[in-house]
């Protein structure tokens, strides 16, 4: 055996130690990209953001997925689950915002950004939420957003977006100039407000009813989806942003609002949804909430199993909605949510989903009224109505 000097045996057993060490630190590295590959979040990568410059590229660092449904009724969980988490990451810097976005602009990169490639379906009323999100942090933070990657959105994803008017809310051309109705769907670009603007949400029933062929024509003036307009653009005027609310992070007093129009299945979907307080935070806080805890005991007594936890946000909005119905002597914001119901109830097939926090409420046509609690709460309160006609 040939002999080894004491000096490189020492030498020997540190190369082995350092060498042992780096490969547990290239394992650990390399269990780290896996579990963000998993995540969505890749490392560094070229990703093109769209500007009205035209498209630049830099480097992306996480990448945040979209859901590949992003529909409260074909995919409500996750869709609220995403919403969260996004509210979450863009307003919880808010205030550093337009600060830290142009410094990492100039060195051409991207901290982290939402990633539309992955979404294959978005609907109209998530679409609106989308864009209030995205409008509500422009008017807190003043900058102006852009999008990424947007030559590899899917197409219908791509259509919808542009028609409910993304693009003009983020003031910017699309990168796509021709916009194809989506299976004969028509879009009608957002309009958003802090007051009721009779003008305004005119015009859009107006484009509503231009739409449609005559007899649907008849239909829809019958079921008067303008009266539940005016009722749930009031009430978020009214109740959804209280003066003497604390809020997590700054809040925009406004109402957003969309309509679509499916053609073929002559189905009509107006969306109005604001970010406020929610139903079931202003019930019982109102001076009114005294006045009706009678009834309330009732109804309880009526539904045992609705109290067993306590009144949660589920069994506070099927009060609020059962009080709209039966009744009297309720504040105008009653008397509104009962407008909504009747607008459901007027068309030939109607259908009218609440989703307020964590509750959720649904009545159609010839079914029982649903209400149930959700895993994720949407903040603030959205009102949707399905008009077959």
């Amino acid at each position: 055996m040939r002999y080894v000097h004491f000096n490189r045996r020492r030498y020997l057993a540190r190369h082995a130690a350092h060498s042992h060490r780096r490969h547990l630190v290239w394992k650990e590295w390399r269990r780290q990209r896996r579990i963000r590959e998993l995540s969505g979040e890749t490392g560094a990568h070229e990703v093109k953001i769209f500007t009205d410059d035209g498209p630049k590229t830099v480097r992306g660092y996480r990448r945040v997925p979209m859901p590949s449904v992003f529909c409260f009724e074909r995919n409500l969980d996750e869709t609220l689950e995403f919403i969260s988490d996004m509210r979450t990451r863009l307003f919880r810097n808010a205030p550093n915002f337009k600060a830290a976005a142009r410094t990492l602009a100039r060195k051409h990169l991207l901290q982290d950004y939402f990633d539309f490639k992955d979404m294959s379906f978005v609907s109209p009323t998530s679409a609106l939420v989308l864009a209030a999100i995205y409008d509500r942090l422009n008017s807190i933070t003043g900058f102006k957003p852009y999008t990424v990657d947007e030559d590899r959105w899917h197409k219908d994803v791509y259509d919808v977006l542009c028609s409910i008017g993304f693009h003009d809310l983020l003031k910017m051309k699309p990168h796509k100039l021709e916009i194809k109705n989506i299976s004969e769907i028509i879009i009608q670009k957002f309009i958003s407000g802090e007051q009721v603007d009779n003008v305004l949400l005119g015009r859009l029933h107006e484009n509503i009813v231009k739409s449609l062929d005559k007899e649907a024509q008849e239909r829809i003036l019958y079921a008067e989806p303008y009266g539940g307009m005016i009722e749930a653009a009031l009430n978020s005027f009214n109740w959804a942003y209280p003066q003497s609310h604390s809020w997590d992070y700054p809040a925009v007093p406004r109402w957003w609002m969309t309509g679509a129009i499916d053609r073929t299945n002559r189905i009509v979907t107006v969306a109005v949804f604001d970010q406020g307080v929610s139903i079931p935070v202003r019930l019982p806080s109102s001076k009114y909430w005294s006045g009706i805890e009678g009834i309330v005991a009732r109804f309880l007594r009526r539904n045992p199993n609705e109290g067993d936890a306590g009144i949660n946000d589920a069994t506070a909005l099927r009060i609020a909605m059962q009080l709209a119905r039966s009744a009297t002597g309720l504040p105008q914001h009653g008397k509104g949510l009962h407008t909504m119901i009747e607008v459901a109830e007027r068309a030939k097939i109607g259908q009218l989903r609440i989703l307020s926090r964590f509750g959720h409420y649904i009545w159609r046509t010839g079914e029982r009224p649903l209400s149930s609690q959700l895993k994720f709460p949407l903040d603030g309160t959205l009102v949707e109505w399905k008009l077959q006609l």
